[in-house]
């Protein structure tokens, strides 16, 4: 009788666990997902931020005189 109680509580345990993993799971996902999305529009706008810069760069060099 004690051993099946045992295994009785042991299997909720694991069911609870599960449960608990699965929801735990889907959340951390949908979390991980929108972190992704903020990190690649990061990048994205880190890029366009360099590519601006290097355009300014340019744009003064091309509009001082050349020293002799």
């Amino acid at each position: 009788m004690y051993y099946n109680d045992v295994l009785m509580s042991a299997l909720s345990v694991c069911r609870l666990h599960k449960q608990i993993m699965d929801i735990g799971g889907t959340k951390m996902k949908a979390a991980q997902a929108c972190v992704d999305a903020v990190n690649n529009k990061i990048d994205s706008v880190t890029g366009q931020i360099t590519k601006a810069q290097v355009g300014i760069k340019t744009a003064e060099r091309s509009d001082t005189p050349e020293a002799c």
